[in-house]
This record gives C-alpha cells, structure tokens and sequence, in this order.
C-alpha cells in the first residue's frame, strides 16, 4: 500500500511556487539626537496642609527631624 501510494504521490508534474512582486516604499533616514522627555502642563495642589508656629518669638530656620 505504502509503494502504490508513493508511486501515484510522485506521477504528476512538479509544482513550482512563484511569489508575487510586493511594493515597498522606501524612506532615507537620517541620524539625530533622541529625546526622552516631554512636558506636560498643569498644577501641583498639596493633599495635606500644615502650619508651624513657633512657641517662641522668632521665625523657624531649620527642622530638624525625619518622618
């Protein structure tokens, strides 16, 4: 069975695939300096607000502490 099956598999002529032709378009590139930042507009709004006052007369020159 394998033998009759190769012979008739191999009896036709050979097909040849032929692609077609596909348009490209073509562009010249030039080399240049990428940039990776962009600017956005818009306000910066505090969530939470605190007041510092001093016990003592004076204005405040340095906090000291870390959260």
């Amino acid at each position: 069975m394998g033998l009759a099956l190769m012979i008739f598999s191999c009896s036709g002529p050979a097909v040849t695939y032929q692609p077609t032709a596909v348009p490209v378009n073509l562009m010249k590139v030039n080399l240049q300096e990428a940039s990776y930042y962009n600017f956005y507009p818009g306000n910066v709004v505090a969530l939470n607000e605190v007041d510092l006052n001093s016990e003592v007369s004076g204005f405040i020159t340095d906090i000291s502490f870390q959260e």
